[in-house]
């Protein structure tokens, strides 16, 4: 298309951004955000394109009646850098480009059958048909649009590794969504504000370059996987209530603070991910949880163990390891988490267990060298520091 950007084709763009009206007299105006701006029908028509702000605002490749005999179009806007693709009320729009070096972009549904159409430009265009999947691999400058008669009917949305980048900070996620993957790509966007579907019980966000402040999250209830790890996060997680169907926590690498004491772990939860954020602490063993756990890193946080009878006394053989390293531990809370493990009877007969309390701990006492004994006799890997 004459007159796009040359560096557009680098741009993998997610975003979706107002509503798309026709307003009366022949002018379209496209609400969001970014503001609003008009062109006449005729401009259009002629040149493909209208002006907002001094840029080209091109006309999108749909075009689809509206029910009362007008046409819905969808438009999409080249500013600062990136696309802004705009939307209507019922009907949702998402364009991915193939950025350099043959990114392999593949974006997955599910939807009920019939209400998600494709349009890749210069090739195939039709309605797709399965009700698991849209997969497609883009390479360098290709385009597709999936254009969705039923936004908030999308279910799931899998677009994890596609080193896809953009601004997801007003992302308004479908209201039936239950499993969103994001992960491992290079979006960016303030979350602090973001609205949870009821009904999600996977949310996956990790590895990328997302900041906010998450202090006020408010979990659904029937979350079950959480991965924020590997951002830019802040925000006090000292009052987070954890859903009950919780089995995997994951907030590590961010720069999370807050006080875990009085943490009510789900009975279920199998994973716990913290470390690495060094300014979160309180005291894991008045913590109550399950006997479910498997793996537990606090590492490099701020993060003690102050007594015996804690989260580590009541494990099972299901427990693989736990990692307390650079925590500032005193001798006392050392010897605390190797006696509750000796407390919980597991030994190394399913798979290996592991635990470290060596690195920028104190030495344990004669009393926790006894009961680091008692686990390596058991099979366990024990790492500690030296007297």
């Amino acid at each position: 298309m004459a007159g796009v950007p040359s560096n557009t084709m680098n741009y993998s763009s997610l975003r979706i951004l107002g509503d798309l009206t026709v307003a009366p007299g022949g002018e379209h105006e496209a609400l969001g955000p970014a503001g609003v701006f008009k062109w006449d029908k005729a401009t259009l028509y002629n040149s493909g394109y209208g002006m907002k702000n001094g840029q080209r605002v091109y006309k999108s490749v749909n075009q689809s009646a509206d029910g009362a005999g007008g046409l819905t179009y969808w438009y999409r806007y080249y500013q600062n850098g990136e696309w802004i693709i705009a939307r209507n009320t019922t009907t949702a729009h998402l364009r991915f480009v193939g950025g350099t070096g043959n990114t392999v972009c593949t974006p997955k549904f599910t939807f009920p059958s019939g209400t998600v159409q494709y349009i890749v430009e210069g090739g195939a265009t039709g309605f797709l048909t399965s009700e698991v999947e849209a997969n497609f691999a883009l390479g360098e400058g290709n385009v597709v649009h999936f254009i969705c008669s039923n936004w908030d009917a999308i279910t799931q949305i899998d677009l994890n590794t596609d080193k896809l980048a953009g601004d997801i900070t007003h992302w308004q996620l479908p209201a039936n969504l239950t499993r969103l993957y994001l992960d491992t790509n290079q979006l960016t966007g303030d979350i602090t504000h973001w609205q949870l579907p009821a009904n999600l019980t996977r949310l996956y966000l990790d590895t990328n370059q997302l900041t906010g402040d998450i202090t006020h999250w408010q979990l659904p209830a029937n979350l079950e996987h959480l991965y924020l790890n590997a951002n830019q996060l802040t925000g006090d997680i000292t009052h987070w209530q954890l859903p009950a169907n919780m089995t995997r926590l994951s907030l590590h690498a961010n720069q999370l603070t807050g006080d875990i004491t009085h943490w009510q772990l789900p009975a279920n939860l199998a994973l716990l991910y913290l470390r690495d954020n060094t300014g979160l602490g309180g005291d894991f063993s008045r913590c109550t949880t399950g006997t479910k756990l498997q793996y537990v890193t606090l590492y490099n946080t701020s993060i003690t163990y102050g007594f015996t009878g804690g989260p580590f006394s009541i494990i099972t053989d299901v427990f693989r390891s736990v990692n307390f390293d650079n925590c500032l531990l005193p001798w006392s809370h050392v010897d605390n988490v190797l006696a509750d493990l000796v407390t919980s009877g597991v030994t190394n007969a399913v798979s290996s267990k592991n635990v470290g309390v060596g690195d920028n701990n104190d030495a344990p006492s004669e009393a926790g060298l006894a009961s680091k004994a008692t686990l390596e006799g058991r099979g366990w890997t024990v790492k500690v520091r030296a007297a």
